[in-house]
């Protein structure tokens, strides 16, 4: 079995959080959803109207509606080539009154891929969209946005990504009209997604992310870009929820739109508008306050993990001679309360007629592990850690560390007094000294002048994927697959209290190529024989065969137990 673990993580801490925008309770704007898909908003300044993408009609077609006075008008399909009758065209942006960039499908030798293409007017309406030669790729391109002069554009691309995840791009128009090689934006791009980029102006950028551990899936994100740099992205924490939230887009400098969907809307993906105050908020300072930032660079840990599973038929035996360092004989202690004198040794079968009742509505097989291997692989090993806090002159001291467990025990990452802090932090040493559990926390403490200590914590979720494996043992070139079976009376095998089990041998008809019984003394041949009987009954095609065996040491049961036991293989074509 493999136990994947992908904690996923760009983290953000503030003590008095700043959001990128000051916006008003988020509403939806009901005239523009449908019960499908509504989502991709974009305001056309040369038109003034309001594009958005609904997939009302089964396929994403482009819809528009006017704003006036803070209020839609009911929206219309936007009848022209542009909308094709069975297509996905959808996220439309505009260069210039007669030109714009879309998301659309285009064909390559193999298959189809959405790109980028160029669509212009004609007796003013935007005809079919065609292709960007310069900017095609075999893989998923698209999200456009562009800057006001039509020179800029920032778009959505895993063609670039090593890890396959989609990242933002920026690229510029030459004087002929092409688009120059695509440069990822680096200081915003995380091995999560980042998609549905929108220019706010030439130097301040919306966009959607899954890689930055918000409270969602997807969360919107600001960046500013200062002295040629991109700056660290804010969460737009007003209209982020733990449902997803893309696509963000501004009207007229006070309305800002949305798509999420979270519950309470009409469909999958709604629209959502609030009035926007684009003035940052400012933080009242005491003097005594610390703002505390941590940032690191997304960190993947998979752990691989491969578990034999081995069923079990209910067993009904006594606790002596039982030993714990096997893991049947501790299933047993721990389980074999309520059934310790059923059928247990020297019982016939009419002193246990009363309970026989109970155990065919109790009776069951349960399925032991056993851990053969276990790896653990991490990307990147070094974990690039920047610490921050201010004033800088209030601060006397602070600690950072991991967090983990259920006795929320703490791992020191780094210690000082001086901030901006930034270290590379060997990782691989806390993944090999600790049991993940289903979290690990980033807790950040620091010290004012006055001794009080301001903290913040970051949970960050460990997502897990199981798949389940069969306990398969090879012997001579030959693969059998094991259960594990009590050894009881003839009488009680025919009672029908473990016909369930039975049931779960007849599964394997399809790749069975014969099953053997086996039983380890003597006194446990009737037994067998009655056990044969019953898969015959299920399994007729299959031949079935009977054989003494002798105790093999083994990490599942004791040589005390093995007295109690039969062994059913079933060999494997």
């Amino acid at each position: 079995m493999k136990k994947a673990l992908l904690i996923l993580f760009a983290i953000f801490i503030y003590a008095n959080q700043i959001s990128a925008f000051d916006v008003s309770q988020p509403k939806l704007c009901d005239v523009l959803n449908t019960k499908n898909d509504d989502f991709a908003p974009v305001w056309n300044p040369y038109e003034n109207v309001l594009y958005f993408n609904s997939i009302s009609k089964g396929f994403s077609r482009f819809y528009i509606a006017e704003y006036s006075n803070g209020i839609f008008s009911k929206p219309n399909e936007y009848l022209a080539k542009l909308n094709k009758s069975r297509n996905n065209q959808s996220y439309i942006s505009f260069i210039s009154e007669n030109e714009a960039i879309l998301s659309d499908y285009r064909m390559s030798n193999s298959r189809s891929y959405i790109n980028l293409h160029r669509t212009h007017k004609e007796k003013n309406r935007f005809v079919q969209a065609y292709a960007i030669d310069e900017l095609e790729c075999d893989n998923f391109s698209g999200h456009s946005t562009i800057t006001d002069d039509g020179k800029t554009m920032v778009f959505a691309s895993n063609c670039y990504s090593s890890e396959d995840d989609t990242d933002l791009l920026i690229t510029y128009i030459d004087n002929s009209g092409n688009w120059s090689d695509p440069i990822p934006l680096q200081e915003l791009n995380t091995p999560g997604n980042e998609i549905t980029p929108y220019f706010v102006s030439y130097d301040t950028l919306l966009f959607a992310s899954n890689g930055m551990q918000g409270p969602g899936g997807f969360d919107i994100y600001m960046s500013a870009k200062i002295s040629g740099q991109w700056q660290t992205p804010r969460p737009v924490t007003a209209v982020n929820t733990q449902f997803d939230e893309s696509d963000p887009a501004i009207i007229n400098d006070e309305l800002f739109l949305f798509a999420s969907n979270r519950s309470g809307g009409k469909g999958g993906l709604d629209i959502y508008c609030c009035e926007l105050n684009r003035e940052p908020q400012e933080i009242e300072s005491t003097g005594e306050e610390l703002d505390l930032e941590v940032k690191t660079f997304t960190l993947s840990i998979t752990k691989n993990r491969y578990i034999e599973t081995i069923p079990v038929a209910y067993y009904p035996f006594q606790y002596r001679k039982l030993d714990t360092n096997y893991l049947l004989d501790k299933e047993i202690i721990k389980n074999d309360i309520n059934f310790r004198k059923i059928l247990a040794k020297g019982l016939s079968v009419g002193s246990v007629t009363d309970t026989l009742g109970l155990m065919k509505s109790n009776i069951e097989y349960s399925k032991l592990n056993l851990i053969t291997k276990d790896s653990i692989v991490l990307k990147p090993s070094m974990l690039d850690i920047k610490l921050n806090a201010g004033p800088k002159e209030a601060i006397k001291n602070w600690k950072c560390y991991f967090e983990f467990g259920s006795a929320n025990t703490r791992f020191k990452i780094a210690e000082g007094v001086l901030m901006p802090f930034h270290k590379l932090f060997p990782y691989s040493y806390l993944a090999e000294n600790t049991d993940f559990e289903d979290s690990i926390k980033v807790v950040l403490s620091a010290y004012n002048l006055k001794e009080q200590e301001f903290e913040e914590t970051f949970k960050m979720t460990i997502s897990t994927s199981l798949t389940s494996g069969y306990n398969v043992t090879k012997t001579k070139n030959k693969k059998y697959y094991t259960f594990i079976f009590p050894k009881v009376k003839p009488e009680v095998i025919t009672s029908g209290v473990y016909d369930s089990i039975f049931e779960e041998i007849g599964q394997f008809n399809s790749v069975a190529k014969s099953i053997s019984v086996e039983y380890l003394d003597y006194s446990g041949k009737s037994s067998v024989e009655a056990i044969k009987k019953k898969i015959k009954n299920i399994n007729k095609r299959i031949p079935i065969k009977s054989r003494k065996s002798s105790y093999r040491n083994n990490k599942i049961y004791s040589k005390a137990l093995s007295e109690y036991l039969v062994i059913i293989k079933i060999e494997l074509k």
